[in-house]
């Protein structure tokens, strides 16, 4: 027991080292991480913590449980970037803790640490508890909901209690997201259960019933609390939405069937190359809850991947529940290579060194880049006005920022030549402890000068605007920039929410447009009225002021 308490204490403690500090360093970027914490500040200033709000209108399209969290961030660290990302670093650190428990419970403490190590040394799934996103709060209750009731279906672990508990996990996946998360546990329960006939794979019936009814309850919560207190309107839009999320791509985002498998194989590396060699039937783990849990891993990776290789919308974090199975599966690899003293097979060798080398390569052509961009813009000009514009923008770069590219490099190559001599106990610390260190250098270097070429100037703008008695607004393009950096108050004039208004009507106070590239000459052309402030890094600010009400 002291063992496994200091395995927890180190856990937490290295993961909150990792994920907590630089949560501020940068502003959130735009759509998702803004328009989320943008919900969460109108709840604070509104005080309606029962209807999600954005522009201080009904937001139909995700329940409040994931902006409740981040309310509460802010009202105790205040409205920044740091409030808005901390929910998810403390739910990172809750995630480790939670696949160490189930590894342990599983096999022993060995396999525990290995899943942890695979989850915390990968590039998504260490990154993404960086962000302002809701996905991790949403998988983490789908995953515990889905151990929670495997443990059920163990007499050893009490079955009532843990499928209740299930339940009301699964309940709060939707409350978090949407009913995606009963589709996704369904799903993967019907998949497990289509592997064959063997007596593990029988579900009980009445730890089923118990389960549903608990998820059922816990969902519509909220659903029929706003219903008696607003109607039906919101409910059945965010149905509607739902479905369209499923049938078209959203905001843009499309992309090819295998998107969603590029994006595992790359975003997971290094775990995702371990866990290919445990798709394969593990024989000596037949008839164990590991190899049952197994499959239920095998289900929910293959439901994941199938569903959002299905649905229109293509974004890199739909498919981010998969890294529990595919860190599972890599924890696997690695104990066996572990405890045979077995060697990395060539072809593996072979995955793991290209998508090393060529992650290597992109982390270093990117400060190449930088300090090379009026050759590589005279050679490669991209034929999108706003990129083109917004690349000219003025970032330093230096030598210390091939040190990611380098890093990885060179724990790459060595854990490379370890492997092929079977010598774990070095290569896992080295690869995993590597990668976890990339990620983090890159961040620390990369992710400012990324944000200047792709928002910054707009942020700035909006919160040189802050508390102002002006208003802000985009033309021909949709953010959410201006609301929650621009720190627009709730009792905003219900026609400044109207752009042919502050274009055309009689304004009150000076009104401010933020343009982008694209659009330049069509704002000047249209709407010569308007003043050209200046320009900055792809984007043009334009002012109206108000003593041009009557023009």
């Amino acid at each position: 027991m002291k063992t496994e308490k200091r395995d927890r204490l180190v856990i937490t403690l290295t993961a909150a080292l990792f994920f907590i500090p630089y949560l501020g360093g940068v502003h959130l970027f735009d759509w998702d991480e803004i328009n989320f914490a943008e919900c969460a500040r109108e709840m604070l200033l509104s005080g309606k913590y029962l209807q999600v709000q954005i522009g201080f209108q009904p937001f139909w399209e995700k329940p409040p449980f994931f902006f409740w969290m981040q309310a509460l961030s802010m009202k105790a660290f205040g409205i920044d970037e740091f409030a808005a990302r901390l929910p998810n670093a403390l739910i990172g650190i809750a995630s480790l803790l939670l696949i160490y428990q189930a590894g342990l419970q599983l096999k022993d403490r060995l396999f525990a640490r290995l899943w942890v190590l695979a989850w915390f040394g990968s590039l998504l799934p260490h990154f993404y508890f960086r962000s302002g996103i809701i996905d991790p709060w949403f998988n983490f209750w789908i995953f515990w909901a889905l151990w929670s009731f495997f443990q059920a279906q163990n007499k050893n672990h009490g079955g009532r209690g843990k499928s209740l508990l299930g339940g009301l996990l699964l309940g709060l996946a939707v409350l978090t997201k949407g009913p995606v998360a009963l589709l996704i546990a369904f799903l993967t329960l019907i998949v497990y259960l289509l592997y064959g006939k063997n007596k593990r794979r029988r579900l009980s019936a009445n730890k089923l019933l118990l389960f549903a009814s608990a998820t059922l309850l816990t969902s519509i919560i909220w659903f029929a609390v706003d219903m008696a207190l607003n109607g039906s309107w919101l409910t059945t839009e965010f149905i509607k939405y739902q479905y369209r999320l499923f049938s078209t791509p959203d905001a843009g985002h499309a992309g090819f069937p295998g998107y969603h498998l590029v994006v595992l194989l790359w975003g997971c590396f290094p775990a995702s190359v371990f866990a290919l060699s445990a798709f394969a039937k593990q024989r000596e783990i037949e008839g164990t809850d590991l190899g049952d849990f197994r499959k239920w891993m095998l289900a929910l990776f293959w439901v994941v991947l199938i569903l959002f290789s299905l649905v229109k919308s293509k974004i890199v974090h739909y498919s981010s529940l998969a890294y529990y199975p595919l860190t599972f599966l890599a924890a696997l690899s690695l104990y066996n290579f572990w405890k045979n003293g077995l060697q990395l097979p060539k072809w593996q060798t072979g995955i793991l060194a290209f998508l090393a080398f060529s992650t290597s390569a992109a982390a270093l052509a990117l400060p190449w880049i930088g300090l090379h961009m009026s050759w590589f813009l005279e050679h490669f000009p991209p034929a999108d006005p706003f990129a083109l514009e917004s690349m000219r923008a003025s970032v330093s770069w230096g030598s210390t920022d091939y040190l990611p590219g380098l890093l990885l490099l060179f724990c790459s190559i060595t854990s490379i030549f370890l492997a092929r001599r079977a010598r774990w106990k070095a290569v896992l610390p080295l690869l995993f402890g590597g990668t976890a260190l990339f990620v983090q250098t890159t961040l620390y270097l990369f992710i400012g000068k990324i944000e200047t070429y792709s928002q910054r100037a707009a942020v700035e703008f909006c919160e040189s605007k802050a508390g102002q008695e002006v208003y802000i607004s985009p033309l021909y393009y949709k953010t959410y920039v201006h609301w929650f950096y621009g720190r627009i108050p709730k009792d905003w004039p219900e026609e400044a929410k109207n752009t042919s208004w502050l274009l055309k009507g009689a304004i009150d106070r000076d009104a401010f447009f933020l343009v982008k590239a694209n659009h330049w000459q069509l704002v000047q052309k249209e709407h010569p009225q308007l003043e050209l402030l200046y320009k900055k890094n792809g984007f043009a600010f334009f002012k109206r002021a108000t003593a041009q009400a009557g023009q």
